[in-house]
Formats: C-alpha cells, structure tokens, sequence
C-alpha cells in the first residue's frame, strides 16, 4: 500500500472520533455548582450513593427533544440484583436562544421515574444542569423487560412573529448499586403496580379523576400510592403567593388556609404544598401500589 494510503487511513478513526464529539450536545455539569456562572444550582441534596460500584443500564443518549412526539423508552434487565440502590440520573442542556421551561415525564412500565422542569436558556446561555431521583421502591419494576416514554414537549419554529429556538437534549440512566456487606438491600416493596398510560392526568375539576382495577394477594399487608401533582396557569408561580403583593397569581390569598385543598407529593415540588382552587394543575396518574414487608413504617 502507498506510504500515503496509510496516512490517510491512520487519520480516519480521529477524524471519526473529532465528529462524535462535536456532535455531543449534552454538557455534563460539575458535581459542584460554580460560583459566579448563570448555570442551574440544585436547591436538593445529592442522593446519598452506596460504596459499590453501579452498574448502569442507558435509557436515552443526546436525545433531542424539539416537538411534541414522545420518545421511546427501553428498559432490559442487566444488573444483577439485589440492589442498595436503583437511582435514575439525568443530563440535560438546552441550545441558547429563546425558550419556555418545559414539563419532562419519564415512564418505564406505566411508573413515573422522573418529573421536572426545564430551564429557560438566554441569547448566549446554554443552561445545563443534572437531575437525580431514588428509585428503590421501585426496584420490583426492574426485576423484568419495560417500555415506555420520555414525554417532553418542546417547540421549535415561529410563533405570533417570536421564534423559538432553543432545543432541549438529554441523556439518562439508571444506576443499579450491588448490596453488599457494606451495603445491604434495604425492604422494598415486592410488587410495583402502575396505570398502563405512561402519562399524566389532568385534574381540572373536581368529577376528573383516573382510574384503574388492580388485583391484589390475599397476603396483603401495606399498600402505598404516589401520586406526583404540578402547578399550572396562575399556580405555577405559587412560591410568590404572598398576602398583598401577588394579587394576580394569589389569587386565592382571602380564602382561610383551612379552607384550601392540600395535596401530598414524592416529588418535587415537597410534600403538603397547597394546590389553590381555579387553576388546571397536570397530577400524574397514580404511579404505583406498593405491596410492602411489615418493617416498613408506615406514613
């Protein structure tokens, strides 16, 4: 072969590996914030990790999210159980331009594994951040073959003269921790059951509702149910509901705290936040029912 032949051959591969990587779109963020940048902080504690090292199984790679087509989820059992810990980890980026934050819902087997929000990028920022949730309780589900979907809606195009360009990508996993000596399995439930849909609710009035037939064992003993709520139209800005201030988005501010509906979350936002009358909130079907061991404390 010609001297020059095998140049050109031997420069092949890099040039390979040079594309893939300008072609990665997700940007993997310290595990520490940085102090003096515009990226998201997260405002919850890093999940505590076992010592073992995870064996991890991809669920999306430099996914683009820019429509409203859900993207297929895969789930194939690979990790060898029993597990500490089953977390679910996320990456996600968003180009720089103009964007609304948008809702992202993952579900394997009819169970929500994630529920957030996005970030809103600028003209020359790129926001980045990383997302995690503890998914013991549901490592029942994992024992077999899933499907499901990654529901994150995202316009990209021209609206009312206002072009909106900024496209969300992600990658995401699910991180299986061995037990071991140091690292015992903890009680989980033994049998995860969720609705079908791998979607969400909406809850606008009070006769909306989702339902489900489940059979239960005969040896039941301790059920629970998650059940994931999100604030929309004047509620999603309900963290400034102050008396006097936000009349416009307090809209309820008169009515006696006794008085207003309250509702339970696992995720975020926490738990016992209060969901105000005359809004459309989106709450997630009923995500599972937990058949549980008795050493579990019941809430």
């Amino acid at each position: 072969m010609h001297p020059r032949s095998r140049s050109l051959l031997a420069a092949l591969p890099l040039a390979l590996l040079a594309v893939c990587a300008l072609n990665a779109q997700v940007v993997i963020v310290p595990a520490t914030p940085q102090v003096g940048t515009s990226q998201p902080a997260p405002i919850e504690p890093p999940i505590a990790k076992p010592t073992s090292k995870p064996c991890s199984v991809t669920l999306l790679s430099e996914q683009a999210f820019a429509d409203f087509s859900n993207k297929p989820l895969s789930y194939t059992p690979a990790c060898a159980g029993p597990w500490a810990k089953v977390v679910f980890s996320a990456d996600f980026s968003v180009t720089a331009g103009r964007q609304f934050d948008r809702t992202a819902k993952f579900f394997l087997g009819g169970a929500s594994i994630y529920f957030g929000t996005t970030a809103e990028p600028r003209s020359t920022l790129s926001p980045s951040w990383h997302v995690e949730r503890d998914l013991t309780d549901l490592s029942a589900l994992f024992q077999t073959a899933q499907t499901g979907q990654a529901i994150l809606g995202n316009f990209v195009g021209v609206s009312g003269g206002v072009t909106y360009n900024g496209i969300i990508y992600a990658n995401a996993r699910l991180d299986f921790y061995p037990a071991d000596a140091s690292n015992p399995a903890p009680a989980v439930p033994t049998a995860v059951l969720a609705f079908p849909t791998n979607d969400t609710t909406r809850v606008s009035t009070t006769t909306d509702k989702s339902t489900g037939t489940f059979t239960f064992p005969r040896n039941l003993e301790r059920v629970y149910l998650d059940v994931i709520s999100q604030s929309q139209s004047a509620d999603e800005f309900w963290y400034t509901c102050v008396r006097r201030m936000s009349p416009a988005i307090c809209k309820t501010a008169a009515t006696p705290p006794s008085a207003r509906p309250k509702s339970r979350s696992t995720a975020s936002p926490p738990a016992s936040l209060p969901s105000f009358p005359g809004s459309t909130p989106v709450a997630s079907t009923p995500t599972f029912g937990n058949l549980s061991p008795a050493s579990r404390p019941s809430t």
